[in-house]
């Protein structure tokens, strides 16, 4: 997710010339955490929840920067302004990486729907909040500034 800057005459060249180099990521780190009861990896897991793949589609990914873009891209904006004034190097993307890796576990506790069916519940032992389970997705939503 490259974020688009739109070019505004009156920012410093040099500071968008170092914008355009960078690129925020925010995904799934691979590590599983330890987890015995599969050998899927966290990338593997969290795509099938993504995208529906063969268990019911709950985004947490594309649903969030889908809803708040209008607002990332204001805070980047914000930040990129204050970069040529106070902040130095990557730091605008690593705030807005904060941000977004934040809305992003802020979505999972939401409970994307559908509701559990009652095989998960029972087999959750009555925990009814989607994609939390062991923690070890939501635990492994990270950012990194490239």
């Amino acid at each position: 997710m490259k974020p688009k800057i739109v070019k505004d005459s009156g920012w410093d060249k040099k500071l968008l010339d170092m914008l355009d180099e960078q690129t925020l990521v925010v995904g799934l780190r691979e590590a599983n955490g330890g987890r015995t009861d599969t050998e899927l990896s966290n990338p593997e897991i969290g795509s099938f929840h993504e995208f529906g793949l063969g268990v019911p589609e709950r985004s947490f990914l594309r649903s969030t920067f889908d809803e708040k873009e209008g607002s990332y891209r204001n805070i980047l904006s914000k930040l990129a302004t204050r970069t040529a004034k106070q902040l130095k190097g990557n730091i605008p993307l690593e705030l807005l990486g904060l941000k977004v890796e934040a809305d992003v576990k802020n979505k999972i506790r939401s409970n994307i729907p559908p509701p559990l069916s009652e095989a998960t519940l029972a087999r959750k032992k009555g925990k009814n909040v989607a994609l939390i389970d062991t923690t070890q997705l939501i635990e492994s939503i990270d950012y990194e500034v490239r």
